[in-house]
């Protein structure tokens, strides 16, 4: 009998951590329904299904834009969230970030491979992570770097510096901040976040 009761017990556990468990799968631009409307170019898009139904994350940037009558540019990007009804999508919220008219190097983007969900917590709402840097600098120096969680309706920011090697034994910026929503959450989510800005913090020229 305990050995059968084990069993079960351990079946038991498997399913449950099957249920929490929210698997995010990145789309091709092709696979992006056409009736989306959304600004800048699309970079990368993320779609999932969890207990309050089917979204999709969109990723754009607007890359580097001429500003009249002057030598600078600007750039700016968006991050839409959309959920499934029926056959059509509804917004849900929106992230968006830009670079003021930049006479030097400008960048704002997300970074590579760092669009993802979670549901760390596991109550069956996702947790989508979109990481991205802004500069315009003339000069060897450290980014914005921003991650912004969403997890429903309510949004958590983490806001610093990149991480510029000047030598073997110095280093700028790398520093970060915690907004309150971060602050007063889990800790699951800081220790997460962390583990994204120390994959991240390190400027790597030319990438």
């Amino acid at each position: 009998m305990k050995i059968k009761y084990l069993f079960f017990s351990i079946l038991f556990i498997c399913c449950v951590s099957s249920v929490a468990q929210i698997n995010g799968r990145i789309l091709s631009k092709s696979e992006i329904p056409k009736n989306i409307k959304v600004k800048g170019n699309i970079q990368s898009a993320i779609t999932w299904k969890e207990k309050n139904g089917e979204f999709l994350v969109i990723l754009t940037e607007s890359g580097n834009i001429e500003v009249p009558k002057s030598e600078e540019r600007q750039a700016e990007l968006h991050a839409y969230c959309f959920q499934k009804n029926q056959q059509s999508y509804a917004q849900k919220w929106m992230v968006f970030d830009f670079e003021e008219p930049c006479p030097f190097d400008l960048e704002v983007g997300f970074l590579k491979k760092t669009l993802q969900v979670t549901d760390l917590d596991q109550n069956g709402i996702a947790e989508i992570w979109l990481v991205y840097k802004l500069s315009c600098r003339s000069d060897v120096s450290p980014s914005e770097l921003k991650i912004i969680m969403y997890e429903g309706q309510k949004k958590y920011a983490m806001r610093g510096k990149t991480k510029v090697n000047l030598s073997e034994t110095e280093t700028l910026g790398g520093e970060y901040k915690f907004d309150n929503a971060f602050i007063n959450g889990p800790s699951i989510y800081r220790n997460f976040a962390k583990n994204i800005w120390s994959k991240n913090v390190n400027e790597t020229w030319g990438e």
